[in-house]
């Protein structure tokens, strides 16, 4: 399901090609940490430990950017299937009262992240070493 998109233009332009880019190498060091792991491990009989918290770090951020890309074009799932059998002034109210509960949560998860954010940033993780507030 594909709705118009939030914004257009060239900072669009600039933003997808962005966070296309993004997406790909978060993807593509995703595959090399895991895929050289495992390589590692069964033919060489070690191991890189490191390996399991850079790749689920790496795909924190994959869902973060993926994310604010698809919601800038309009490409999240909906479920329109009620709603599109209202008159069309309803349906613009319903958009509106959900477009604002989106807002309140999107709020309150930020300020969540936040003070997520503010206590991990004093503990490091236990293989690595980098602080847990990146992931928040």
């Amino acid at each position: 399901m594909t709705n118009e998109p939030i914004y257009s233009g060239t900072v669009a332009q600039h933003f997808d090609r962005l966070t296309d880019w993004l997406m790909a190498a978060l993807m593509a060091f995703m595959v090399i940490v895991v895929f050289s792991s495992v390589v590692l491990r069964y033919a060489f009989g070690t191991g890189w430990t490191g390996a399991e918290e850079l790749s689920r770090l790496a795909f924190v951020w994959l869902v973060f950017v993926g994310v604010a890309s698809s919601m800038r074009r309009g490409e999240l799932m909906s479920f329109s299937m009620l709603r599109d059998r209202f008159p069309r002034l309803f349906r613009r109210v319903v958009d509106s009262v959900s477009w604002l509960l989106v807002a309140a949560a999107s709020c309150l998860a930020a300020w969540g992240g936040w003070n997520q954010m503010q206590f991990g940033w004093t503990i490091n993780s236990p293989v690595v070493g980098y602080p847990l507030g990146l992931a928040m």
